[in-house]
């Protein structure tokens, strides 16, 4: 059975925006050079978590740009 509504109430569908951020296979050649760019950032600053940890906070920061256009605030000196 359908679940019921009220009349007036829209029904629940995914939004244009919402259809356009679902991954595609292409997608997965981006993904593996971002893995890559962290495992390096990873091996270079192993010694300073403060470092590690804003070097991949810029890093994802960028990953959110160039895969979703969002804008994402980092931490700067």
């Amino acid at each position: 059975m359908p679940p019921a509504t009220m009349p007036g109430q829209p029904l629940a569908t995914a939004s244009a925006q919402e259809a356009s951020t679902v991954p595609t296979e292409d997608d997965s050649t981006i993904d593996q050079e971002w893995v890559v760019r962290a495992k390096e950032i990873v091996g270079r600053t192993h010694s300073d978590p403060y470092l590690q940890s804003k070097e991949i906070s810029k890093i994802k920061a960028q990953y959110i740009k160039v895969r979703y256009n969002k804008d994402i605030k980092t931490v700067e000196e």
